[in-house]
């Protein structure tokens, strides 16, 4: 029997990466919740099975090339939340320095408020840190106040800004 949400706690939650052969429809679900909530604040990405499959092919296309890094956050058996890492390698330009990127976190709102978010977030840097980055990047909405709360408590720091305008 799963535990409630309610008596769910971040070190009762096991953060594991996705291999090919983990990425399942609970995985694309997933990434269905993120993207429907974000439609709902900027309608930008549309939540279509279509372009759940066009996520979960570019996802599987870069895990073997170490170009991308899946983790998901499990209670129990339960898959309750998920991050996507891309680890860009090239670049057009030459830098100073690359970032690897925190793509896409999501926790089901059911099981947020418990540090699961905060854990699934520090395995990421920790993950883009042993891959020889000195610096993480992450994009939000600028109306996701939580996530914002989220990402600046763990040590972010606006970088730049992205406008945009109606035409």
């Amino acid at each position: 029997m799963s535990p409630k949400p309610s008596d769910v706690v971040a070190n009762k939650v096991g953060i594991c990466e996705c291999r090919i052969e983990d990425l399942d429809s609970s995985i694309r679900h997933l990434w269905m919740c993120l993207v429907k909530e974000m439609f709902e604040i900027e309608p930008i990405t549309i939540p279509s099975e279509a372009n759940s499959c066009k996520w979960l092919d570019f996802v599987k296309e870069g895990l073997p090339k170490k170009r991308n890094i899946l983790l998901t956050a499990k209670v129990d058996e339960k898959t309750v939340g998920f991050a996507s890492v891309t680890l860009p390698r090239e670049g057009v330009f030459e830098v100073q320095e690359t970032f690897g990127v925190v793509n896409d976190l999501y926790i089901l709102p059911e099981f947020r408020k418990k540090g699961i978010g905060k854990k699934l977030l520090n395995e990421c840097l920790s993950r883009i840190k042993a891959e020889g980055f000195k610096r993480a990047r992450i994009s939000v909405l600028s109306a996701d106040k939580k996530a914002i709360q989220l990402y600046k408590k763990t040590g972010f720091k606006v970088f730049m800004y992205n406008l945009t305008k109606k035409l």
